[in-house]
């Protein structure tokens, strides 16, 4: 009961990495795996930045947020970059 807050917020990050999982399945499918990996050097060069930052600060709490943001991060990558390439497709 301590720690619900932060077993929220993972909870969160968790569906966060699920649906990049999915969007990088889609992205595989429409052969654009350079985005992939370009999405994922990404949220590794942050990683350190994030994590030290709030996790310093913040203890547990901040490692939670940082996940769920680095998890935020990639999604949000993926999601534009198939977006923008099945809109290209279509037009």
């Amino acid at each position: 009961s301590k720690f619900k807050v932060e077993l929220a917020i993972l909870l969160l990050g968790g569906v966060l990495a699920a649906v990049a999982t999915l969007l990088s399945t889609f992205m595989t499918v429409i052969r654009k795996q350079e985005i992939l990996l370009a999405g994922y050097c990404l949220t590794g060069l942050l990683s350190p930045l994030v994590c030290n930052m709030l996790t310093s600060r913040y203890g547990i709490l901040g490692a939670s947020v940082a996940y769920t943001v680095l998890m935020g991060t990639l999604c949000i990558i993926f999601a534009a970059s198939f977006w923008v390439n099945v809109r290209t497709k279509i037009t």
